[in-house]
């Protein structure tokens, strides 16, 4: 996680995004538009270099996404059913060497 100084048109951006709740009828109009205003000013600002390394798929911090994704989505799998008391080490190892990462690529 990172942070940076956000710009007083940045702030002003998501103040018109709020200011929609008062008007509601206008939201399908003008949401879209203040979301890719929001949009442009964050990639064009000091943070939008981190956000650019975070999607480009070559990445390090992609990289260490799609794993983490993999294993939210997939911890469980080996140990389903299992007796948490007979699982030993070698019988951890084996079942884990036996799942397939996903392509970095």
């Amino acid at each position: 996680m990172s942070t940076a100084e956000t710009s007083v048109e940045l702030l002003g951006a998501f103040d018109r995004l709020l200011d929609l709740l008062n008007a509601p009828q206008d939201i399908p109009f003008i949401s879209s538009l203040v979301q890719r205003e929001i949009t442009c000013r964050i990639v064009t600002s000091d943070a939008g270099e981190r956000l650019r390394a975070i999607v480009t798929a070559g990445d390090q911090s992609y990289r260490t996404a799609k794993v983490i994704a993999w294993i939210r989505a997939n911890y469980t799998e080996t140990l389903r059913g299992a007796n948490p008391r007979s699982l030993r080490r070698s019988s951890v190892r084996r079942n884990c060497s036996t799942l397939q990462m996903p392509s970095m690529h």
